[in-house]
């Protein structure tokens, strides 16, 4: 069982559509380190005629629930800071760590770190 205290840590935002659809990059939702860096995400990604949908925050235990279930997620780098911070705490150990991640940033500025856990049947 998760600790209270750390499952409740905000690690970033997400946004959906009305339809209730996260809003993903190549299958996997894209967290964003705030509600800003989500909105340009999305800018940068969706046509001028989609709406942007929902921002909300996320916290720790969403996201692992999710890996759980399989689902994917692309966390830009501010928000990795924090996962990986909150993930190393939960006691997972086969992460990719922070300075092996830290490359050159892309000139459009969508750069995501794709984190995915292998379902085992």
């Amino acid at each position: 069982m998760m600790d209270s205290a750390l499952a409740h840590k905000v690690v970033g935002y997400f946004s959906y559509s009305e339809a209730g659809c996260a809003f993903c990059n190549d299958g996997a939702c894209i967290i964003a380190g705030t509600d800003e860096l989500m909105r340009f995400y999305i800018k940068q990604l969706l046509s001028k005629h989609e709406k942007i949908g929902m921002v909300k925050k996320t916290r720790f235990e969403e996201i692992m629930m999710g890996l759980q279930f399989g689902e994917a997620y692309a966390f830009d780098m501010e928000s990795y800071v924090k996962f990986f911070s909150l993930a190393t705490q939960y006691g997972i150990a086969d992460l990719p760590e922070l300075n092996s991640v830290c490359i050159e940033r892309s000139p459009d500025g969508l750069d995501f770190i794709r984190i995915q856990f292998a379902i085992i049947e």
